[in-house]
């Protein structure tokens, strides 16, 4: 009995460190194989960023096989020297110079007693505008002739003592005194008549005893009031504006013209131009062309109308067409351009190579490099470009099938 039992302990002990036994082996098995699974993951994430760099750095070659480049039918060639003579469509508005422009405003504000302007009304230089009424106006008239009258006293006083000082009766000091006197109180004369000649009011008529509590705002322009803003009885402040004038005898035209089509366009260009809600023809010609690209990539260029037209209206849309002179310049045929997603490219041959095909076959393959480039006007068959500084003028550059590489190349960059 003893015997028996001593032998289901061994036996029991035995399984149990069998068991040990194999569930280290089982946690050694699980860290190789978490090991490997790890390793795995790395390979593969170094092998997506390899070809994640791949990628980038190809995304502008494109490669064919000899079958696809006969198939396309590529013809290369270089450089050609056109001249260039299109039409450039632009849209604009017209406009008036600044000094054509008037803001009307009062140095010294006041209560609009009297004004019948509406928008539209035409009025001509020296019209009154508007009636204010202050009374620092009769405050400053006060001052103006009390501060006259004060320096003819004070002008005879110091003529008075130069006499004194001249023989020598009076001191020095006295006599200085009188021409600092004279002297301050002319400057105070001189700054409060330059306040009344901006007020419109005449010294001449102060001095002779005429004070009013009134100003009249008169027009400096012939032209047409464009804003009143302003009206009877409201107080208006220190330089508010009143009302806004504009001379429409001077129209020009501002047209938004894209940067490509700058290049081509000289001084004096003719333009012909239509409004937006008047299909007449009329004629105008480049003046001054703009040295600022705006935000939606466009230069302002100034034209002056052939014959001026006052019934023109500052700020119309209109649509113009100008017309560049002959202009000799690099240019490439049409098809050899392709449109992409932010510019325009081309296609040049870098190399060609002896490589397998999958049937294990010798053949050519041609390596081109997609540039993106900058054209500005056209004919009908070819656009005028500059040559990129990657490349020169003798490179062999796709002129024909354009769109067939970037079709290629956009299939490649998708399948990686």
């Amino acid at each position: 009995m003893m015997k028996l039992l001593f032998n289901s302990a061994i036996g029991a002990a035995l399984i149990i460190n069998l068991k040990i036994y194999f569930m280290k082996q089982n946690i050694y098995q699980i860290i190789i194989v978490a090991t490997l699974l790890v390793f795995t993951q790395c390979k593969q994430s170094n092998t997506t960023e390899e070809k994640s760099n791949t990628q980038r750095i190809d995304t502008n070659h494109v490669t064919l096989t000899e079958a696809q480049y006969k198939e396309a039918n590529i013809q290369l060639g270089t450089w050609s020297t056109r001249s260039i003579s299109s039409t450039i469509k632009a849209n604009g508005k017209l406009d008036v110079p600044p000094q054509n422009m008037l803001s009307v405003s009062v140095p010294l504000g006041g209560l609009v007693k009297q004004t019948s302007l509406l928008q539209g009304t035409h009025v001509k230089v020296g019209d009154v505008l508007a009636v204010l009424e202050n009374s620092e106006y009769i405050k400053l008239q006060q001052e103006y002739a009390e501060s006259y009258h004060q320096l003819l006293y004070l002008e005879t006083e110091k003529n008075r003592q130069a006499e004194l000082q001249a023989a020598q009766i009076n001191a020095t000091k006295t006599y200085q005194k009188s021409i600092a006197d004279y002297d301050m109180m002319k400057v105070r004369v001189e700054a409060l008549k330059q306040q009344l000649v901006l007020l419109g009011i005449a010294p001449k008529t102060v001095l002779d005893g005429k004070i009013s509590s009134t100003i009249s705002l008169r027009s400096s322009i012939d032209g047409y009031v464009t804003k009143v803003l302003v009206n009877k009885g409201k107080f208006v402040q220190t330089n508010e504006v009143l009302f806004e004038l504009v001379d429409t005898r001077h129209t020009h035209c501002e047209l938004q013209v894209f940067e490509q089509d700058i290049p081509l366009i000289q001084l004096d260009d003719k333009v012909e131009f239509s409004l937006t809600s008047d299909a007449t023809k009329r004629k105008a010609s480049v003046h001054l062309i703009g040295k600022e690209i705006n935000s939606d990539r466009t230069v302002q260029v100034h034209c002056h109308m052939d014959k001026e037209d006052p019934s023109l209206l500052p700020g119309s849309y209109i649509t113009a067409y100008i017309y560049p002179s002959s202009k000799s310049t690099t240019a490439l045929p049409k098809t050899a351009f392709v449109l992409g997603e932010q510019s325009n490219y081309i296609y040049i041959l870098e190399s060609v190579s002896t490589e397998k095909n999958d049937k294990g076959v010798s053949e050519n393959a041609y390596h081109f490099l997609q540039i993106p480039i900058h054209s500005f006007g056209s004919d009908d068959q070819y656009r005028a470009c500059s040559i990129p500084n990657n490349i020169t003028s003798t490179s062999k550059i796709v002129l024909n099938n354009a769109h067939i590489l970037r079709a290629v190349l956009l299939n490649k960059t998708q399948a990686e």
